[in-house]
């Protein structure tokens, strides 16, 4: 996010609706939201696990919060996760949670959709700036 203007940061399409602003705290709040799955998951196997409206909260959090702050969530989160990922014991990983759709997610599953849509949000900033000439 480096190099950006504030009018940058704050335009319109980088996902979906999005400014970079919005996308970087959607992406931070699904690292966190992910961190808090994961967690009840490994202690409370079967557990009902939180879910959150992404778009909800980019829209009322995101143009307010500093892009510095977001990015630094999501780094830190992220870098908590991977050191989590490394330490999981093998039979821990097939323990799930449910949604309250009734959908159920494995600790795996959690895992390998974090990791696709934290590359999916940076993918989408990076081809934005090239496309934009930023």
């Amino acid at each position: 996010m480096r190099g950006l203007t504030d009018a940058q940061c704050d335009a319109p399409g980088i996902i979906g609706p999005h400014s970079v602003r919005q996308a970087v705290a959607r992406g931070a709040d699904a690292e966190l939201l992910f961190a808090m799955r994961a967690r009840f998951v490994m202690a409370e196997p079967g557990a009902d696990l939180p879910v959150a409206d992404a778009d909800a909260w980019a829209e009322a959090v995101g143009p307010i919060v500093e892009l510095d702050h977001s990015v630094g969530v999501f780094r830190a989160l992220r870098q908590q996760g991977t050191a989590l990922w490394r330490a999981v014991p093998d039979g821990m990983w097939l323990h799930n949670g449910r949604t309250p759709d009734g959908a159920v997610r494995s600790l795996a599953v959690l895992f390998t959709e974090a990791v696709y849509q934290g590359e999916q949000l940076i993918d989408a900033i990076l081809t934005e700036r090239r496309r934009r000439a930023w």
